[in-house]
């Protein structure tokens, strides 16, 4: 494994990327839908689901490469930022 892909294996890169086609497809299909279409409200379920899938799959990769980086570094990182919670569609 090169030092480019942070420790993250090819099943773990393939399911973010599944989760971002997911994500892309599914909101492409509900953009496609006139909000008046009774297919509209199961459309944008989907498509939430898909979104927050993709974003914890963001998140994931993102806890793994900051993971990587303070051991290359032994850095400790202390996060004040304020958790926002879900956002609300």
């Amino acid at each position: 494994m090169s030092d480019r892909t942070a420790g993250v294996n090819e099943s773990e890169r393939k399911l973010i990327l599944d989760a971002l086609d997911r994500a892309t497809a599914r909101v492409g299909a509900l953009v496609g839908l006139p909000p008046a279409d009774s297919r509209y409200p199961e459309a944008l379920e989907s498509a939430q689901e898909a979104l927050d899938e993709a974003g914890q799959a963001r998140a994931d990769l993102s806890a793994q490469l900051m993971q990587r980086l303070m051991a290359i570094a032994d850095l400790d990182v202390i996060d004040i930022r304020r958790d926002p919670g879900p956002v609300d569609p």
